[in-house]
């Protein structure tokens, strides 16, 4: 059994407890409101329910949306799904570097290579619902894979949460309730960061689809990924 304190937080919600771990789990790299990060004896990751039996059709869901996309570069290698959970290939979460990385040209390249990843995911009718650091890896070449597909495909859907990813939250000062507001009244965080103007231009919906955002990202970051 592995003892868990807050894994994991949306808005004010926290969760407390004892989860199982499932065979071949060495140790737990990680964790959200619903699901854990197993390390396997291989190196590579199991991701399982807190709660033996939990979120199955998340899960189902999530598998299917993986073997739907099948390989591609920018998305995490899916090697199967169990009784226990989905075995995938291991990365390093964004979030561990995306404060400490001062260089432009790298962060141009992580926002270009996130926008191709979601155009892909948009051509086979794929809905992330959930894009933000912790669901961004980084390979060993520090190349971003997406996770974490409790989306919606079609006639499926993860119910998974809405959320925006900018580096950090949008309004992370202000109250959960009182965010759709802002957002209505057309009032949007500061964007004095990289790939800002891009980040704002989604807010305003100036784009009609993902393949616009990589291509002006393409002229910031010319280099092919």
């Amino acid at each position: 059994m592995y003892k868990w304190e807050r894994v994991g937080e949306t808005g004010n919600f926290s969760r407390t407890g004892t989860a199982h771990m499932p065979p071949g789990v060495v140790s737990v790299i990680g964790g959200g409101t619903t699901s854990l990060v197993g390390l396997l004896e291989d190196g590579t990751i199991l991701k399982y329910p807190i709660v033996e039996g939990e979120c199955s059709n998340e899960f189902n869901v999530e598998a299917a949306i993986y073997k739907e996309l099948g390989n591609h570069p920018r998305i995490i290698g899916f090697l199967g799904q169990s009784m226990h959970g989905l075995k995938l290939e291991r990365g390093d979460r964004l979030t561990e570097y995306i404060d400490t990385v001062d260089d432009p040209a790298l962060k141009l390249q992580w926002a270009r290579q996130t926008a191709k990843g979601l155009s892909f995911l948009h051509s086979r009718g794929v809905i992330h619902c959930d894009l933000h650091p912790d669901n961004l890896l980084l390979d060993e070449g520090k190349n971003i894979k997406i996770c974490d597909f409790q989306g919606k495909m079609e006639g499926l859907d993860g119910a998974a949460l809405e959320r925006i990813m900018t580096g950090s939250d949008p309004y992370q000062d202000i109250p959960d309730n009182d965010v759709p507001l802002k957002y209505e009244q057309l009032d949007f965080p500061a964007t004095n960061f990289t790939a800002g103007p891009q980040v704002l231009k989604c807010w305003q919906q100036e784009y009609s689809c993902t393949d616009e955002v990589v291509s002006e990202l393409a002229s910031l970051h010319p280099i092919d990924i």
